[in-house]
């Protein structure tokens, strides 16, 4: 029985890991190998680009966060890389923006601005990419507007796709008329292309093969359309095998065609040893670099391949990667106490955020501080992960920085003790009308104290509703979702059950509440979204089922497996295997795994206009939003914690807005410099107060949604409220679900 290789590790450890919904890779771990790998990817060829995808996407879901983290300062390459993988971890709400970036991007090659139009293509819908249109038409680069052209098509916008293809059979590149010609035949429109495709169908090429394919399957439609397609004339049938057989030779010769240029592209063939063992053996006696065949390496990159093609969350972990897993839970490392990223102006160590409760803050450093020396080496031109890998080390011991701040007029030194840096999980605040928030980030070890501890504080301030926040919440131990459930829950409820194929490693195990709610049966709302996963999708799953809270916001990511880690004999326990056994099921039977739950109200966010994301790129990177709120800070210290708060929309109440405004010099409106203004002031704020916002009210339309509901549950009109009656026009539609029927699956009505 596999189970038995479990002494490889710890036994408490493999038992745990059972009830881990999500990946249990180190966080830590995860982070670097995510910045090695990214910072890999901005010095590979675009041809070199679809392993380091792999290997981001074997992380698992841990990767996505810091995936999501480094989109803003990434170069076109390392944006294609990091997209690819967050589409792979069906992360689409943040992968379809960052690829569509590359695709819009004029500085990157035009391979992989192609390379991520086809990802679009692959993996989004019409729905994932509604600037998709306007974004063909400011297409300068002729070959990437034929790509981007294709995935109208792909995702549904023929029309669209078609008239964009046909713009470009007018240019005078030949080859960019020749991609215009295949892909109108491959849309079904030859005719439109027929020129160009018999200039092609004269080539001795694989492309002239396929333009003649396409030739002749048009003439043979035609022939069908002369006769009426009677089905019963001997003539018109063999024409319909003809066409048949026509057809599938032209899906085999463009995939073929398509494998040959794309990176990564599969090869196929019977996957058994002895093919194994002669590509093996080919690579390390032939292939031209040598350092590159060495054969445990050329083995763990096969097993990589073989498990990480099963699904996302099963992966092989070699002997390092198990080495660096087993630290990171023994807690053995520290650091300063700060998010940290390379700046994308000055490519020095920039401190985005501090953590409030570390060293770092502490000793004063704040946010977009500058670290500009590391024990005496300097940061420029160092990649992320040999940063990091610098500033950590372990607990009580010190570092010495060097420290640059705008208004500064010289470098300063600081030493600090490194501390294990714990993070809050937890942030609570009170909302309108006495309804309290609380928003939960992973389910950690000290996540069921937290949020009972945030609970008890909201009663004591008077809470009659709450809004509990799951958005982005990739989930974490099984032990602390069922406890976080069961405090909202009358006794004998089920929360979730697993079960597996295999009854020996995964037997149905289902968990129920154990007492009466310890909490007031006060309204509820569960916010939700695409990377809600795990066992964010269990709680909000369970309570919705049993009509406990109303969910809003977007499909969770789907998530709904169980992992085992299997020590390998192999390797004398050095390497780890996690294998997917089992899947979760809520208490009205359904899966979530691969379907997610869908919210009660949808409210997706507000599209991002590609057309800003430039300008806004170059507004961010000239520090010039930053400059204004320091020099006017301590002045209006007063006036920007009330904006941070809520500005009601107002730009007019930012001093001197107008002639900073004017003073950018930039095409975006007044109302996005003052969002981005608005931001700015609330970084500062959070450095000023010690701790960050635990919600912002203001542009949060899942949030206003949430409000919405609740305040009609405590039978309040949205004027009951300021702040709820100026952002109330901006919701359309009923502010309460459609009440689902007792026999509905799961049996749910609307709370």
């Amino acid at each position: 029985m596999r189970i038995s290789r479990l002494p490889a590790l710890p036994v408490a450890l493999g038992l745990a890991l059972l009830a881990f919904p999500l990946a249990a890779a180190p966080q830590a771990g995860v982070q670097e190998e995510v910045d090695r790998l990214l910072a890999r990817a901005e010095g590979a060829s675009p041809e070199g680009l679809a392993p380091i995808t792999r290997e981001l996407a074997a992380l698992g879901e841990p990767a996505g966060n810091p995936l999501v983290s480094h989109l803003p300062g990434l170069t076109p390459r390392a944006r294609l890389v990091a997209a690819e993988a967050l589409f792979r971890l069906r992360r689409v709400a943040e992968a379809a923006p960052a690829a569509a970036e590359v695709v819009a991007d004029p500085r990157a090659e035009t391979p992989v601005r192609v390379m991520a139009a086809e990802l679009l293509g692959v993996h989004c819908k019409a729905d994932d990419l509604p600037p998709l249109k306007t974004l063909v038409r400011a297409l300068e680069e002729p070959l990437v507007r034929v790509a981007a052209a294709k995935v109208l098509r792909k995702v549904g916008r023929d029309r669209e796709g078609v008239q964009a293809l046909k713009e470009l059979l007018t240019l005078d590149r030949e080859e960019v008329r020749a991609e215009a010609a295949l892909a109108l035949a491959e849309l079904g429109n030859a005719e439109a292309a027929k020129a160009e495709l018999g200039r092609l169908a004269e080539e001795p090429t694989a492309r002239g093969r396929l333009a003649r394919e396409y030739l002749l399957r048009e003439q043979l439609m035609g022939m069908l359309d002369e006769t009426g397609g009677l089905s019963g004339d001997a003539y018109v049938q063999k024409l319909k095998e003809d066409l048949a057989r026509l057809t599938e030779e032209v899906e085999s010769l463009r995939s073929r065609a398509a494998s040959a240029v794309a990176p990564g592209g599969a090869v196929g063939g019977p996957a058994d040893f002895q093919l194994l063992s002669e590509v093996l053996e080919d690579v390390r006696r032939y292939y031209i670099d040598e350092k590159l065949t060495d054969h445990d390496a050329l083995v763990n990159a096969a097993v990589k391949g073989l498990v990480g093609s099963l699904d996302p969350f099963s992966s092989y972990w070699d002997e390092r990667e198990t080495a660096a897993f087993k630290e990171s839970i023994s807690g053995s490392y520290a650091g300063i106490g700060a998010v940290v990223s390379i700046h994308p102006r000055d490519r020095l160590l920039t401190i985005i955020r501090p953590i409030y409760s570390g060293p770092a803050y502490r000793a004063g450093l704040r946010s977009l501080d500058r670290i500009t020396e590391v024990e005496g080496v300097s940061t420029y031109g160092k990649t992320i992960e040999e940063l990091v890998s610098t500033l950590k080390g372990t607990h009580g011991s010190e570092v010495h920085i060097k420290v640059f701040r705008k208004g500064w007029r010289a470098e300063r030194e600081y030493t600090i003790v490194r501390e294990t840096i714990e993070l809050a999980s937890v942030h609570r605040a009170m909302l309108p009308a006495g309804i309290g928030y609380l928003s939960l980030s992973q389910f950690g070890e000290t996540a069921v104290a937290e949020v009972e501890e945030a609970l008890q504080a909201l009663e004591a301030e008077g809470m009659r509703a709450l809004v509990l926040d799951l958005r982005s919440n990739p989930g974490g131990l099984l032990e602390a979702a069922v406890e976080i459930a069961d405090k909202f829950l009358d006794r004998g409820r089920l929360i979730v059950y697993s079960e597996g194929r295999n009854p020996e490693v995964a037997p149905r195990k289902e968990f129920w509440t154990r007492g009466e709610s310890t909490h007031p049966p006060v309204p509820m709302v569960v916010l939700v979204n695409g990377a809600s996963a795990s066992a964010s999708e269990i709680v909000s799953g369970a309570l919705q089922d049993h009509a406990r809270a109303v969910l809003v916001g977007e499909q969770t990511f789907g998530k709904g497996s169980v992992q085992q880690l299997l020590g390998l004999t192999a390797t004398r326990g050095a390497s780890t295997l996690r294998l997917t056994v089992a899947k979760y099921y809520l208490p009205s039977g359904r899966s979530i795994h691969e379907v997610g739950v869908a919210p009660d109200i949808v409210v997706a966010p507000p599209p991002e206009d590609p057309r800003v994301l430039e300008p806004l790129e170059r507004l961010r990177a000239s520090g010039a939003l930053q400059a204004y709120v320091e020099a006017h800070f301590e002045a209006q210290r007063g006036l920007f914690l009330e904006l941070a708060a809520f500005d009601w929309g107002e730009a007019a109440r930012y001093p001197g807005f107008e002639e900073l405004h004017a003073s950018l010099e930039t095409t975006l409106d007044r109302d996005v410099v003052r969002r981005e203004l608005r931001e700015a002031v609330r970084a500062r704020v959070q450095d000023e107060l010690g701790h960050e916002f635990a919600s912002d009210l203001q542009e949060d339309l899942q949030l206003q949604r949430g409000v919405l509901v609740l305040l009609g549950r405590l039978g309040l009109a949205p004027d009951a409220d300021p702040r709820a009656a100026w952002f109330a026009p901006r919701h359309a539609g009923p502010a309460e679900p459609p009440a689902a029927a007792p026999d509905s699956p799961g049996g749910r009505r609307a709370y």
